[in-house]
């Protein structure tokens, strides 16, 4: 089955375009500003300015809206925060003060590959060629960061 690369496919892969350059800066940028500053309170500050880009698009999308939602689904939103945004933010972080930028790319590089591993154990989700070249490409990267820092 062929895939239509769709405005919807287009502006989705801008989007991850977007995230991965912003996420180089991210890292990059720590390796500079953690040493001056101190890694809790880098993250303090890039949590906070992440949280007013979530309220500013929730803001132009929902307006002023409450949504209400069970007390169940705000706890597991709570915890889903706490455990896949704030933890990792903060070990991130200390990773780039600890083994600095370069080398904390390399070790955060294994998330993709680790989460279609994880989904097909745990989800049933299926592996397909596509993610099985993104991948080889995510190592083969890897591989040659770890070469040329030697």
């Amino acid at each position: 089955m062929r895939q239509e690369w769709s405005p919807g496919v287009i502006v989705g892969c801008l989007l991850v375009l977007g995230c991965a350059v912003t996420y180089a800066f991210y890292i990059v940028g720590g390796g500079e500003i953690i040493p001056k500053v101190g890694s809790m309170k880098f993250t303090a500050y890039a949590l906070c300015f992440a949280s007013v880009g979530i309220f500013s698009q929730y803001l132009v999308t929902h307006g002023t809206e409450v949504r209400h939602f069970s007390g169940e689904t705000y706890w597991l939103c709570f915890q889903m925060a706490i455990v896949s945004t704030v933890i990792p933010t903060f070990l991130t972080s200390e990773g780039i003060r600890k083994i600095g930028p370069g080398n904390t790319a390399i070790v955060t590089s294994i998330g993709p590959v680790a989460t279609i591993v994880q989904a097909y154990i745990f989800l049933g989700e299926p592996v397909t060629w596509e993610q099985l070249v993104g991948t080889a490409f995510v190592l083969t990267g890897v591989l040659m960061i770890g070469k040329g820092g030697k």
